[in-house]
């Protein structure tokens, strides 16, 4: 029976809202030169892996071109009041965390950017879909680690922008709640320090042996608990501004495998998942937006990784009143419903989740569904990419190489290796069905960035 599921951990992570000021002479183009010996393995970074005009209005002599990391210059020619450009614009995020959009950054005071967000100058909207009539991608859209996602942005000139105009900006994107994430991970792979795995685990077995508790919070008597564990508080700054985060830590199975811990005397195969909520304390009844991650274990029980992504849903909100009665919010976490979202891993490889209507894997809305489904549709869909054959065929045609490029391919290949079947000497792979959704996502996403890197190298 599961107890204390009403608690939250008040914990306050560090974010940082700088940004590196970069002329425009300045900026890196090496992961876009091919061929030559200067080119590294693409670092831990967010940025723009492609972009195209989409449609132009009352504009014309319309250029552009990205620079590393998602810096974006635009030379038009506005011929007519209100006229309008758009492109469509690709950031692939290189990174193990995710990342936030944070709007246009003005990178300098370059040319025509003195006319970006004047009246009757030029507005800048990006937009999740072209379709959409509003300000539709913004501070609560996101880039998974590892994947690719694409935006729309639509230039607008009003009647003091006409002519030659040429603007260089940023489109900002920065961790957020990261602190959380990563001190988390390194918590539970720190199997030496005071404070770490072995005291967490002991937290839960003990609450467990006490009266089934498997979530834990920072709230009341528990707070020390985290105290001892991030060292003190933390904060999220956003623009300037501190926003109070909350999160709940829960060990229980939600994958259905039996990797994970074990709760003596009960459950195994657990996970640990954080959810987490950026929100304001909301009244009772209330619904929250709340992120949802979680930490399994590889089969040999030596390091703990993310399993698959961080994804959104809702759950109520609930009052929380400490002994001393001062009021703090909390979400249940047993109402958590993924929303509505598409995501996209390798080879335009896109799977749905919380949707009314459509496959079944679009119907899926607890964490444990999106976890443990044996998704047919999404292994279909891999196997048609074809994309481990890609791997292994590069690494076939150049086994005796010790490039970087080569190195990575094999990486990867060697990971992804026992989730596939190989038929006929590397002739067809087809992933093995009795993995997961959970298991496979990550595979591929390691698969697609060993062979990004490879082209940007051989072209």
């Amino acid at each position: 029976m599961r107890t204390n599921k009403k608690l939250l951990i008040v914990i306050i992570c560090l974010f940082s809202c700088a940004f590196l000021i970069v002329g425009y002479a300045s900026i890196s183009r090496d992961l876009y030169i091919s061929g030559t010996a200067s080119i590294k393995p693409p670092v831990k970074k967010i940025y723009i892996s492609n972009a195209k005009l989409l449609t132009t209005s009352g504009a014309t002599s319309v250029s552009f071109d990205y620079m590393y990391p998602t810096n974006f210059s635009s030379v038009v020619n506005a011929q007519q009041i209100g006229g309008t450009v758009t492109y469509e614009i690709e950031v692939h995020n290189n990174t193990d965390i995710t990342y936030w959009y944070h709007g246009v950054k003005l990178v300098e005071s370059f040319e025509s950017n003195s006319l970006i967000g004047t009246d009757n100058g030029i507005s800048i909207t990006t937009k999740d879909r072209v379709t959409d009539v509003g300000l539709t991608f913004n501070t609560d859209d996101w880039v998974p680690p590892h994947t690719h996602r694409t935006f729309y942005v639509t230039y607008k000139y009003g009647s003091n922008a006409k002519g030659y105009l040429t603007t260089f900006v940023n489109f900002h994107f920065d961790i957020r709640i990261d602190g959380v994430y990563d001190r988390f991970l390194q918590i539970l792979n720190d199997k030496t320090s005071t404070y770490g795995y072995n005291y967490l685990a002991q937290v839960f077995n003990e609450k467990y042996a006490e009266d089934g508790t498997t979530v834990i919070g920072n709230i009341g008597e528990d707070k020390q608990i985290f105290d001892n564990m991030f060292g003190e508080d933390l904060v999220v700054e956003i623009d300037g501004v501190k926003v109070p985060v909350t999160v709940m830590v829960r060990r229980e199975n939600v994958d259905g495998l039996t990797t994970g811990d074990s709760y003596p005397n009960g459950a195994n195969g657990c996970e640990y998942t954080l959810y987490i909520t950026a929100g304001s304390l909301s009244p009772a009844g209330a619904t929250e937006t709340v992120y949802a991650i979680s930490y399994t274990i590889d089969s040999n029980g030596q390091a703990w990784y993310q399993l698959a992504e961080l994804y959104e849903g809702t759950a109520k909100a609930e009052d929380y009143d400490q002994t001393d009665g001062i009021y703090e919010g909390a979400v249940d976490i047993e109402t958590w419903i993924a929303s509505k979202k598409d995501y996209q891993t390798a080879d335009g490889l896109v799977y749905k989740v919380g949707y009314e209507q459509g496959d079944q894997y679009d119907k899926l809305k607890t964490l444990e569904d999106l976890m443990s489904t044996f998704d047919q549709d999404i292994f279909n869909d891999i196997d048609n990419t074809k994309i481990m054959k890609k791997v292994y065929d590069i690494y076939k045609a150049n086994e005796y190489s010790t490039a970087d490029e080569i190195a990575i391919i094999l990486k990867a290949y060697t990971k992804a290796a026992p989730y596939f079947n190989n038929f006929n000497n590397g002739q067809e792979f087809k992933v093995i069905r009795s993995y997961t959704r959970a298991q496979i996502i990550p595979v591929i996403e390691e698969l697609q960035e060993a062979l990004d890197y490879y082209h940007q190298v051989r072209g």
